[in-house]
């Protein structure tokens, strides 16, 4: 794990996850809010905001959360080595209630460009 997109609906604790993801395992996290908004709350440009995300992605390791822009996101799942869908709060307890014995409501599984025991987290 090197490269690592978290991404998923709102609320659903993408920050909270990736923060502590972040400490775990040394990684820089990189949420897109903080590159897409100045301090001030406001948009920044395209441009800005597309070399931002671009360095961050020419770095060696990160772990990028939140959506950003098709565009972006797309990029990013090609370049990300791990994947990290976090549902919402709303679908974990309608998953826990549907199937009771769920321990866990991330699934794991193999992308097309990896090897049999390459898995990822979704």
């Amino acid at each position: 794990m090197k490269k690592i997109a978290v991404f998923g609906k709102s609320g659903g604790g993408k920050s909270v996850f990736s923060k502590k993801l972040s400490l775990a395992t040394d990684i820089p996290l990189f949420p897109l809010d903080l590159i897409e908004y100045s301090k001030g709350g406001e948009k920044v440009s395209k441009d800005e905001y597309l070399q931002k995300y671009h360095d961050i992605l020419n770095t060696e390791f990160w772990i990028i959360e939140g959506f950003g822009t098709m565009e972006t996101f797309i990029k990013r799942l090609q370049e990300a080595d791990t994947l990290t869908y976090k549902p919402s709060n709303a679908d974990t307890l309608l998953a826990s209630y549907k199937a009771p014995s769920l321990k866990s409501t991330y699934q794991t599984r193999r992308l097309a460009w990896q090897k049999p025991n390459d898995t990822q987290h979704l």
